[in-house]
């Protein structure tokens, strides 16, 4: 999705052990600062990379059970002729370009630097930093970026101003590939990401991968420091509480907290674990974090229901469903998950403390035959399209959390993924494509199925605007200026010679295609102190990066940042 984030305000991380998953473009939308972490964080053991999306979740005449006896062997109640088939779900680039409040920073790995972009002059300055630099994240506040640098085993910090730019390289274990930065940016996290290292040609696995090694990064300017920690077997992810304080680390032998501030010195953290023994290795698991660090809401491939795990105790609490669930969110600032049940066409709404009491604390609205296997909330967390990625349903389902409503509208093709704008009325729906390729004699209907095409859809009248593209959707941006609201789509596909990025006006739905002078990658926002610019990295020798100002419209490019700068 460069995605910077899901469309819901958590993260996941879905794991596939046995399985692949079609591989989907990649999303990115921003609410100012592109949805990095909010209320809740969830972690899944996902299976390959990305595209588009975030997903989020589902006659309240039925309710579940809890069941908060930790010894009474959760995960095992899964009816044995009951094959699970997960719902495709969408990861993240970590390679993409990154911004902070003013820069934008792209590694260049075959000169060991980053170019800084400068978004209000263009300007590009050369940081150097170490060998084989792959991945840069960002902290907007302060125009903050730390660079990991897999081939000399290094983090480089990066503040970075108009008149010089203070850097500072602390080495790190070797093998190292993926990293995060805390919401507070005081503290960064490196690990190994098995996944990762696998889809990439160039990264070669050692017979000594550092599945139970993390780096802890202290960002603090003239305190820089690495503490090395050790955690449960194959880091899946990261993510943190709403304050920053506590990092997750999200294993496959459970969460290893780290309260941040209390962390001064190398450290082992045995996980917590997160279901029965004997499901460990589950063929698809996700992990959800509640915003204030206390519970892990748990949804497996062989649980019939979820499992509830306070990490303080480290009790867990089995909440039997009704069959298996194919999706799991947590409600924004709230101890509240969503849980969406494909098989039975349901969603279940769990809320903590009660659920761990009281069944009828579980609220289940029932969809009927309507199309259930995955969620995409609202930012308010007030509604949810429900949809199914599993099978060619050519249908979405918008359901009002509060008072157990829905309703069902048709679409032209079947989905891959949905990503809400963070205003909550608009949304876009990436679709299906069948074999073939759309051709002179085909009916209406023959010629939509065999085209790429995504739909603008409106929350609130259930209205939905079908473009049919030369080529398969690529990453996508929503911006939010307030008299502006657009959606920016890439499109690359160089056997047709398609190299462009399509703006949205989502006011009108009208479309303007604006053609790239390079193949496109990945698409950001700078916030740039008031008047924001989107970015869209592509592919060029010596690089090159085109810049809209959301004010004005106005168009620049600037090509060779990789070498020198020059602006056309």
């Amino acid at each position: 999705m460069a995605q910077e984030a899901r469309s819901r305000a958590t993260r996941r991380w879905i794991a596939h052990l046995a399985l692949t998953t079609t591989t989907l473009a990649l999303l990115a939308w921003s609410l100012g600062c592109a949805a990095e972490l909010e209320s809740g964080a969830s972690a899944s053991d996902d299976a390959q990379n990305p595209s588009p999306g975030d997903s989020g979740n589902n006659n309240p005449n039925n309710s579940a059970s809890a069941n908060n006896q930790a010894g009474n062997n959760p995960g095992n109640n899964n009816p044995a002729n009951n094959a699970f088939i997960p719902e495709p779900e969408e990861r993240f680039d970590f390679q993409a370009p990154r911004s902070s409040r003013n820069y934008v920073f792209v590694v260049n790995t075959s000169l060991d630097a980053v170019a800084k972009v400068d978004a209000r002059t263009l300007e590009i300055t050369s940081i150097e930093v170490g060998d084989r630099p792959t991945t840069v994240r960002t902290h907007r506040p302060e125009n903050l970026a730390v660079v990991l640098s897999e081939g000399s085993h290094e983090a480089s910090i990066i503040r970075a101003g108009d008149a010089r730019d203070y850097v500072v390289h602390l080495e790190l274990p070797p093998g190292l590939n993926a990293l995060e930065i805390n919401p507070t940016g005081e503290w960064a996290l490196a690990w190994f990401d098995f996944d990762r290292a696998q889809a990439d040609p160039d990264t070669v696995i050692g017979s000594s991968p550092p599945f139970q090694d993390v780096a802890l990064i202290r960002l603090t300017e003239g305190q820089e420091e690495v503490i090395r920690l050790t955690v449960g077997f194959q880091v899946l992810g990261v993510t943190f509480d709403d304050d920053g304080e506590q990092a997750f680390i999200i294993t496959r032998t459970g969460v290893s907290v780290a309260a941040l501030g209390e962390i001064d010195s190398d450290r082992a953290l045995p996980p917590v674990p997160v279901a029965d023994a004997g499901i460990e290795d589950e063929l698809e698991r996700e992990v959800a974090i509640t915003g204030d660090g206390r519970y892990a809401f748990v949804r497996s491939g062989g649980l019939q229901g979820i499992n509830i795990v306070d990490l303080q105790t480290q009790d867990i609490a089995l909440v039997t469903l009704s069959a298996v669930p194919t999706d799991l969110d947590i409600v924004p600032g709230e101890p509240r998950a969503l849980a969406v049940i494909r098989q039975s066409g349901e969603l279940a709404l769990i809320e903590l403390p009660s659920a761990l009491d009281a069944p009828e604390a579980v609220q289940i609205i029932a969809l009927g035959d309507e199309p259930a296997g995955q969620a995409e909330l609202t930012a308010d967390a007030r509604k949810a399209l429900v949809f199914t990625a599993a099978e060619e349903r050519k249908a979405i389902t918008l359901v009002d959390l509060e008072d157990a409503t829905f309703q069902t509208y048709p679409l032209r093709k079947g989905i891959r993924s949905v990503a809400i704008a963070p205003w909550g009325t608009g949304a876009v729906i990436l679709h299906t494509k069948q074999p073939g390729d759309p051709a002179p004699g085909l009916n209406q209907d023959e010629l939509i199925a065999r085209s790429w095409g995504y739909s603008v859809f409106d929350l609130e009248t259930g209205f939905a605007k079908l473009t049919t593209v030369p080529s398969e959707p690529g990453e996508l941006l929503f911006t939010q200026e307030e008299e502006r609201r657009r959606l920016y789509i890439l499109f690359n596909d160089p056997a047709q010679d398609v190299r462009q990025v399509e703006i949205i006006d989502l006011a009108s739905l009208n479309t303007q295609t604006l053609r790239l002078g390079s193949p496109p990658e990945h698409v950001g926002l700078i916030p740039n102190d008031g008047t924001p610019r989107v970015y869209i990295s592509q592919e060029h020798p010596a690089g090159r990066m085109t810049f809209i100002n959301e004010a004005s419209a106005e168009v620049k490019t600037v090509t060779g940042y990789q070498l020198n700068s020059l602006i056309e």
